[in-house]
């Protein structure tokens, strides 16, 4: 369980934060690096796909490539999250010195009653996934990660037919998402049923919003309390639109284990928000400072 924590949520987030310090931009803890690190780690897992014919495409030559990777970024970003700490706490002191720092406490309650709204909400979700998740006609997530992990290997058995495959005969190709997956499956101690039903959906559902709130600030410039007001609305939007097709909420709350989820809820989601943080990189300058 350490490790699917490590892939899930700590090495993500140290991605991002190692990203961001590659770009010389100050060492703040952001809610976005957790999601800006999932995309490096399915870009790096993308990479390491690409050399699959390397290590003949066996999971755990896979996985041994990709632990590599991520250890190397993680040290990467430890080593810069202490040089910035030292640099920041030294900063820190200089300001107290020359003038004493103001805060804005209704901003800063309104904040935290709306976080507690938001969290609530999220969480409201959460409970609700496990009785309202309904088949999915185009889902082969399970057949897929079982098929893996038995055979060890990404091009061994036909997963629709269970036999090996013929010469001639069109192979598989799993997406990115559904390796990285059987990836955290090869990790989990229990079955992949759990991994595929319980985990995931709470981790994606998490993932989204996350996403989300970063969107809202970039929106309506920064401020916190608005970028939680627009989660919420997104929130609500999802709790009622989840009986319709391919929107957001039906991925979240209906099947979000699957591939389509990935693409619909966090891919879409992060186009959006790059084109929302150039398009106020523009209007607002380069040295415009997010709140996430």
């Amino acid at each position: 369980m350490i490790k699917i924590a490590y892939y899930l949520f700590l090495y993500p987030v140290l991605a991002g934060c190692f990203a961001e310090l590659l770009l010389r931009q100050p060492l703040k803890m952001r809610t976005r690096y957790w999601w800006e690190g999932v995309l490096w780690e399915f870009a790096s897992l993308w990479g390491v796909l690409c050399l699959g014919k390397l290590v003949r495409w066996e999971l755990a030559g896979v996985y041994g490539i990709y632990r590599v990777v991520s250890l190397a970024v993680t040290i990467l970003a430890i080593g810069w999250i202490v040089k910035a700490g030292i640099q920041g706490g030294k900063q820190k002191r200089q300001k107290k010195e020359t003038a004493p720092m103001e805060r804005d406490w209704k901003a800063i309650t309104a904040a935290v009653l709306l976080a507690f709204i938001f969290i609530g909400l999220i969480g409201l979700q959460i409970s609700k996934n496990g009785t309202i998740q309904e088949k999915y006609n185009g889902d082969r997530m399970a057949i897929y990660i079982n098929t893996i992990l038995e055979d060890g290997n990404l091009r061994a058995t036909n997963p629709m037919t269970g036999l090996p495959y013929y010469e001639g005969q069109a192979i598989v190709r799993y997406p990115v998402y559904t390796v990285f997956y059987a990836l955290i499956g090869y990790l989990f101690p229990g079955n992949t049923l759990s991994l595929v039903y319980k985990i995931i959906p709470v981790w994606l559902l998490c993932l989204f919003y996350s996403m989300q709130y970063g969107i809202g600030l970039e929106l309506l410039g920064g401020k916190k309390w608005k970028g939680l007001l627009y989660g919420i609305a997104v929130c609500v939007l999802n709790i009622f639109g989840a009986a319709k097709q391919w929107i957001w909420g039906s991925f979240l709350m209906l099947y979000p284990w699957t591939n389509d989820s990935i693409r619909v809820c966090i891919m879409i989601p992060a186009v959006i928000w790059l084109l929302v943080k150039f398009v106020a990189a523009v209007m607002r300058g380069a040295e415009h400072e997010r709140a996430d």
